[in-house]
């Protein structure tokens, strides 16, 4: 495959993108010793990323009952200082494969189990029946240890916060809402778009709703609200879902792209290798509903944001329309949900103090923005051509009716010379007569039989040629209208339309009509014909009647 030239400011955006891969890779923290995390009684909401870090297993205490293979999934420990009143711990993750959590006081012979669940685990069996792993943490004199070992996703991190009852009801609340305002977003937007759009020829705007749809059921399965609300008993289909909502996502997004940007008739190539990825990533979907294996989702969403990035750079550079708005929102995804998500769940969130599940949510919203404004522009656009399109026919069929009415007047006009010239050789044939019957006169006298003879002859041919222009006359005059079989033409107009109406999924029906008139029944084809294909040509759905 032919890379694309880039210009200078699509070189701009690569080396960024570059330089923000290279600054975030490195900042990943690393594990150390964590220190204790101060709590008082006017605890509100209390980060604990600055007294977590991750443990080896010759870190642990050789007492804790665990359940799992201690050198399986992660293990992070957390300390806090003592708790004057009961608190929220909020773990961070909406779900695990599995997950174990201890509590270690100090002075304490063993650890007490605060959370068990597994594979097997359903929603109701949860400490604190919410769509993220909380814990309920009771008031304590002393300092203790949380000790957390799990296996999610990847790596994905845990972003842990201690808050207390009030302050934790205040912050899922409004949780609930902002995510309220997004997925309401996300569903106005559905609707909008086909209720703007569904009378233009051009189904971009049906693709743009489904990937819309696509990327809701991603952001509310990673918020949690599926297993909590879909699917409570089965955590084994939950676990499987967030890859098989990304695989979807994709799916649709190379719908959309290979449509929007025009790939099959403008970049053949990019064409090929968007259906090849098609195929590709359908595979590994029905792999991933059957094993659940999800190691694949994640290099295959990778490979083709790459492709992806490759095409609407393309498609600016040859001047698809509204490509640009395309490649601003595949780059805002790309960045957000393919790069900083992957990131975080294979080497740890870079940015501490945004949560791992804040990066599909700005992601999904930026792209759903920007290709919005892509959809609007390239349906204006063609908008704007098929109205230059209109006014051009309209022109044309007035065009057609004065050439029509050209010619119908210069016809008119010949008649109308014709008939006076016959009028007027009728005329002058009268006067010729009575000078025969003159001359007739004049020779019966034989000094001027010469003179009458002559005269005879002279008007004898006067008279043949006035014969003759008269008999051409008729001859040559000819009607200009026609009797016009109306059902005849409607038929004619029927055959020639129905393929065109079958093709768009259309009825083209034709009224039974005996009239017959005269007049130009190529003229009234060509009428007859531009109305019909108009009517075909803007409409979507239905019948046309003529």
């Amino acid at each position: 495959m032919n890379l694309p030239h880039f210009s200078p400011p699509m070189f701009r955006i690569l080396l960024l993108l570059s330089w923000l891969m290279c600054c975030c890779l490195p900042a990943v923290v690393l594990a150390e010793q964590a220190p204790v995390c101060r709590v008082t009684k006017e605890l509100d909401k209390l980060a604990l990323r600055g007294c977590s870090a991750e443990v080896g297993v010759q870190d642990l205490p050789a007492h804790l009952n665990v359940e799992h293979d201690r050198q399986q999934g992660q293990w992070v420990k957390v300390r806090l200082s003592a708790l004057p009143n009961s608190a929220v711990l909020d773990i961070g993750i909406p779900d695990a494969y599995w997950i174990e959590v201890f509590s270690y006081e100090a002075n304490a012979s063993e650890a007490k189990p605060l959370m068990r669940l597994n594979e097997q685990s359903s929603f109701h069996e949860r400490p604190v029946l919410h769509r993220n792993l909380l814990l309920q943490l009771g008031a304590s004199e002393v300092s203790r240890d949380v000790y957390i070992h799990y296996q999610t996703h990847g790596k994905t991190p845990l972003q842990m916060h201690l808050y207390s009852q009030r302050s934790f009801a205040q912050h899922d609340a409004i949780s609930h809402l902002l995510n309220g305002l997004i997925f309401g977003l996300m569903l106005i937007v559905v609707p909008l778009v086909i209720l703007v759009f569904r009378s233009v020829h051009n189904s971009n705007y049906q693709i743009y709703a489904g990937l819309v749809l696509a990327n809701l059921a991603f952001l509310a399965q990673v918020e949690g609200y599926g297993f909590q609300f879909l699917w409570p008993e089965s955590p084994h289909m939950n676990m499987k879902m967030p890859g098989v909502f990304a695989l979807i996502v994709t799916l649709w997004h190379i719908v959309f792209a290979i449509r929007f940007l025009q790939m099959r008739e403008r970049m053949l190539k990019l064409y090929l290798w968007h259906i090849s990825f098609f195929w590709l990533i359908s595979a590994v979907l029905i792999l991933q509903i059957i094993t659940g294996v999800d190691e694949i989702a994640l290099p295959v969403a990778f490979s083709y944001s790459i492709l992806a990035l490759i095409a609407a750079l393309r498609a600016v550079r040859i001047g698809v329309p509204a490509a640009t708005f395309y490649l601003i929102g595949n780059g805002v995804e790309i960045f957000f949900v393919v790069f900083m998500l992957g990131v975080s769940i294979t080497f740890g969130n870079p940015f501490t103090f945004i949560s791992v599940l804040d990066y599909p949510k700005i992601g999904y919203v930026g792209e759903a923005v920007f290709f919005a404004a892509a959809v609007w522009s390239q349906v204006r656009l063609f908008n704007e051509r098929q109205a230059e399109l209109r006014v051009r026919r309209l022109a044309e069929t007035e065009q057609l009716l004065k050439a029509e009415r050209d010619k119908i007047e210069a016809l008119d006009k010949a008649k109308q010379q014709q008939l006076q010239l016959a009028s007027a050789s009728h005329d002058i044939a009268q006067p010729l007569a009575s000078l025969r019957f003159a001359a007739a006169a004049l020779g019966q006298k034989a000094e001027n039989r010469g003179l009458a003879e002559h005269l005879e002859q002279t008007l004898s041919y006067a008279q043949s040629m006035l014969k003759d222009m008269i008999s051409r006359t008729k001859e040559e005059h000819v009607t200009t209208d026609e009797e016009i079989d109306v059902h005849a033409l409607l038929q004619q107009i029927a055959r020639e339309f129905e393929a065109v109406a079958r093709q768009k999924g259309l009825r083209l029906n034709i009224h039974d009509c005996s009239l017959k008139f005269a007049g130009s029944s190529l003229l009234l084809y060509r009428i007859l014909s531009n109305l019909v294909s108009n009517a075909l040509r803007y409409t979507n759905r239905g019948r046309v009647v003529v």
